[in-house]
């Protein structure tokens, strides 16, 4: 019974995540990573499809494998964040303190997105997708 809820949820974070992509203030990739860990406790079939998903994988990929964020995805949640403070703060709409306290719970989030690595390091080189090109050698069966 649990494996079905985990499942369940799983395929609503999915599609969560899917219209993130479609709308822009949902956000996928935590989306994604919430349907990742359900499936790791339901089902290694859609754990494995969703990790390695054409375009849902590329999102999760180097997170699920490296701890990696792209710098790319720092530099935009830096200035959506930074952005969404100043509106907090200046326009006036809701108590300046509320404001502020709100503003240092998002710069919170962004010290703790900011002190993980923007690369892999030390890895095989990426395809065009983003992951990781294995050695021919490593293709091979022993």
């Amino acid at each position: 019974m649990v494996k079905i809820v985990y499942c369940l949820l799983g395929i609503f974070f999915v599609l969560l995540a899917v219209l993130g992509i479609i709308l822009p203030l949902l956000p996928t990739t935590p989306f994604l990573l919430l349907a990742l860990m359900c499936f790791s406790k339901s089902s290694d079939k859609l754990y494995l499809w969703l990790i390695n998903h054409k375009i849902l994988g590329k999102y999760i990929y180097n997170w699920e494998r490296h701890r990696v964020i792209p710098l790319s995805a720092k530099l935009l949640a830096t200035a959506m964040i930074s952005t969404s403070s100043f509106i907090l703060l200046y326009s006036g709409t809701i108590e300046f303190s509320v404001a502020a306290a709100l503003s240092a719970c998002l710069l919170i989030v962004l010290a703790y997105l900011w002190r993980f690595p923007s690369k892999v390091q030390g890895a095989a080189p990426l395809d065009r997708t983003g992951r990781e090109r294995l050695p021919e050698t490593e293709l091979r069966c022993k």
